[in-house]
Formats: structure tokens, C-alpha cells, sequence
């Protein structure tokens, strides 16, 4: 049945209202609009005057191009919820919605009534949905984050980068574009899509409320090496992205060749033996510092400049081609033109092109996030 329906009408018929000013919030209807749902974006541009959202910095109106990539295709309407007749127009589009999606400021949805109790008494079969830095409930429910603070107060910042050269002094970064507010978007949707088979389970269930703490998801993909410190006190250092965390001797590790970095992996003692075949035995592969794979995570820089002496005579496409013949695990660092010119997303339809005053722009079509073609 789902081969026949096709990814982007799994949702079909679901009826969502998005009344969001963050990227997080927008992202999840984005997701839920590209699976089949109509989606009605409800704009506030001049209420209230203070930013509704408790995100800082991230406002939809300050990037085109964000807006662009999670508010195409939705439905557009104003209303004006400081007045009763906006609030009444609200009240009509939600007594015909099956989700609302949210992410203001509590006490700005209680002065306009969206307040989960009141929603609860008067829409009793729909499905709220918010998505705020740290929940609606817990200790730090009012704090304000942006996506800055909501990466790095979940973890990942705290091994990113792995490789620098004094990882206990050098200061973590935070990775490219968005990430918190990505995964707080995702994780928003898989846990609406959850509400809405529970709702087709349980008919008789009243309002479904879905509360995402972006702090809780960005903690959520740290979560191995979480569970590995609360067992054993270890594994939360800066080289768990070296394959050190858990204790473990797997290798990862970025060398540069002729254009730009690939990425291979050394889990074991059969790839070593295998890579040293190809590079012709040379004696400093024999170093026991490197030979025996306990001590070679500790000693990795000794290996660098001579892999990349051996990888410098290869493009990125080349090298990966060679090592997946050797059954070495490895991948080509992918810039955005790599990305762009890539015949695998470009085979799946992963680009969606637009006409903007002339000039075409590709975008990602955001059903493929999913990863699913059904």
C-alpha cells in the first residue's frame, strides 16, 4: 500500500497550521507539508511588537533563503491576534485542523487563548504540537536559546572539531548552517507523526499534546557517548570523534589529497594490513606506536603527513573508488559543488529548481530529507 501511495501523499488529507516565527517550528510542518499534509502558515507580522518566539535571532523574515526552503507550497494567511476577529479566524481554521504547530512564547499564547488547556477544552481531537529551546514544562522552560546556544548546551559542540592538535585546550565550534534547529525540526516531526497514528489508534483520545525541547534533541544524538559516561565516567572527551569515546579502536580520520579531503575509516586490523599491502609495507607502517591498533588512536599524527604523501597522488573520486575496492570504508568530503553536480541526488530528484526574477535557483526538495521513496 505505501509503494502505491508514494512518499508525498503518506499524510494526505492531513490538515496542519503553522504558527511559527522559527526555523525549528517551520522546518517540521516543511517536513510535514512534503509527506502529503496542507499546511497553513498563519503570519503575525505586527503582533505583538516583541519577538513571539523565544528564539533569539532566528526570525523566518531575516534570511530569504530559509524562508524560501520551509515556506514554499504552504498556504498563507494574516491574522491579526490582537484583535478578536483575527483570533476568530484562527478559531475557524483550527476547528477544521487535525495539527497545530507552535512555537510562541507562553505567555503570549494564553493572552490569545492558544494555551494548551484551552485549546485541549475547545478542539479536543486536535494534535498540539510546540517547539521551543527546552520544552514547555522543566526548569528552564522560559529561557530564551538560538540555535548557537541550543548546539552547544546539547553537546555535539563539545567534540566538534575532533581534529585539532590539543584537543583539551583548543575551543569546540559549531557545525555549518542550522544543525539545532534542523534536528529540533525533525525530531518535532517524527514525534507529530507519532501523535497522529496514536490518534488513529485511539479515536476516542482528546487533544494530543507534543511538547520538543531542542535542547533535549540535540542532547538525544549525543546520546551513545552520554550513556557511555553515565555507566563509566568516561567517554565524554574531545577525541570521541577520533573513535575514542567508548574505549574503541576504530579510526577516522580526514586526509588531504589533490582536491580537497576524504574521509577513511581504519576499524580494524584487517584494513591496516590491507592499506600497508597497497602502500608497499613501508617500514614506519611496522612502528608499534602504529602497528598495534591500542596505541594507534593515541598516535595517529605520526601517520598523517605520510597518508597524505600517498593520498596526494589522488582526486577525491579516485581514492574513494580505490579504497572501496580494498574494503576500506571511506567517503569524499562533499563541498556544496560536489553536492551540486552529484549524479546520486540528482537521480532521485533531490534538487527543486525555481525561477526567482529570472534566474534559477536550486533548492533542496525537502521530502528528501526523509531519505524515503516509497
Amino acid at each position: 500500500m505505501l509503494a502505491e501511495r508514494g512518499a508525498q501523499n503518506l499524510l494526505g488529507g492531513l490538515r496542519v497550521i503553522d504558527l511559527s516565527a522559527s526555523l525549528a517550528a517551520a522546518f517540521c510542518t516543511s517536513l510535514l507539508q512534503r509527506l502529503g499534509a496542507r499546511v497553513t502558515a498563519v503570519t503575525t507580522d505586527h503582533w505583538p511588537a516583541t519577538p513571539k518566539t523565544p528564539f533569539l535571532d532566528e526570525h523566518l523574515a531575516r534570511s530569504p533563503v530559509y524562508a524560501e526552503y520551509v515556506g514554499r507550497d504552504k498556504d498563507v494567511v494574516t491574522a491579526d491576534l490582537s484583535s478578536e476577529a483575527g483570533r476568530s479566524s484562527l478559531r475557524e481554521l483550527l476547528a477544521e485542523a487535525d495539527v497545530l504547530v507552535e512555537d510562541w512564547r507562553q505567555d503570549l499564547l494564553t493572552e490569545a487563548g492558544l494555551d494548551r488547556e484551552t485549546l485541549g477544552q475547545d478542539f479536543p481531537g486536535l494534535i498540539l504540537a510546540s517547539v521551543t529551546p527546552f520544552g514547555r514544562g522543566g526548569a528552564r522552560s522560559e529561557w530564551p536559546a538560538s540555535d548557537l546556544t541550543i548546539f552547544h548546551g546539547g553537546g555535539p559542540g563539545f567534540a566538534t572539531p575532533g581534529l585539532v592538535a590539543d584537543p583539551e585546550s583548543m575551543p569546540p565550534i559549531r557545525l555549518g548552517s542550522h544543525q539545532g534547529s534542523f534536528i529540533s525540526g525533525l525530531t518535532a516531526a517524527i514525534n507529530v507523526c507519532a501523535a497522529i497514528l496514536l490518534a488513529q489508534r485511539s479515536p476516542e483520545q482528546s487533544a494530543i499534546g507534543v511538547d520538543v525541547s531542542c535542547h533535549e534533541a540535540m542532547a538525544n544524538v549525543f546520546r551513545q557517548s552520554l550513556g557511555t559516561f553515565a555507566y563509566y565516567g568516561g567517554g565524554l572527551n574531545r577525541d570521541m570523534s577520533r573513535g575514542r569515546g567508548a574505549g574503541g579502536t576504530a579510526e577516522h580520520r580526514n586526509l588531504r589529497c589533490q582536491d580537497g579531503y576524504i574521509n577513511i575509516s581504519w576499524s580494524g586490523i584487517k584494513q591496516w594490513e590491507t592499506l600497508k599491502e597497497q602502500l608497499g609495507s613501508p617500514e614506519w607502517m611496522e612502528d608499534e606506536r602504529l602497528a598495534n591498533p591500542g596505541l594507534r588512536n593515541r598516535n595517529w599524527a605520526l601517520a598523517v603527513p605520510r597518508l597524505e604523501e600517498w593520498a596526494s597522488q589522488y582526486d577525491k573520486e579516485s581514492l574513494f573508488y580505490l579504497c572501496q575496492g580494498l574494503r576500506i570504508s571511506c567517503a569524499p568530503v562533499s563541498g556544496g559543488a560536489d553536492l551540486l553536480d552529484s549524479e546520486a541526488l540528482s537521480s532521485r530528484d533531490y534538487w527543486d529548481e525555481r525561477a526567482d526574477d529570472g534566474e534559477v535557483t536550486r533548492l533542496p526538495d525537502i521530502h528528501s530529507q526523509f531519505g524515503m521513496t516509497w
